[in-house]
């Protein structure tokens, strides 16, 4: 598997996405020493079908990527109850 070093993924990261996009692996090495991998998601053994992110998906929450998948736009989805960000900046003001 090709390896990158930390400063060179830093620099061109929206490259190295697009090419785990077209399915390439990478290692990403700091000082010399492998510490991460770059991979397509698709290659993640958390994508069966018991996984948080896949339930995630059938719940319509979350889309998973997929290579041909066109963005959809959807309205958002609220995660918990209770006041919102902006009401508890707002309260604390007070």
């Amino acid at each position: 598997m090709p390896t990158v070093t930390t400063r060179v993924l830093k620099d061109k990261l929206s490259s190295f996405l697009r090419k785990a996009e077209a399915g390439e692996r990478f290692v990403v090495l700091r000082s010399g020493t492998p510490v991460a991998a770059i991979v397509p998601l698709e290659d993640l053994p958390e994508k069966h079908p018991g996984s948080v992110m896949c339930e995630l998906a059938r719940q319509g929450r979350v889309f998973l990527p997929t290579r041909h998948r066109q963005r959809r736009h959807s309205t958002p989805v609220i995660l918990s109850e209770g006041p919102t960000a902006s009401e508890i900046v707002i309260e604390d003001r007070r």
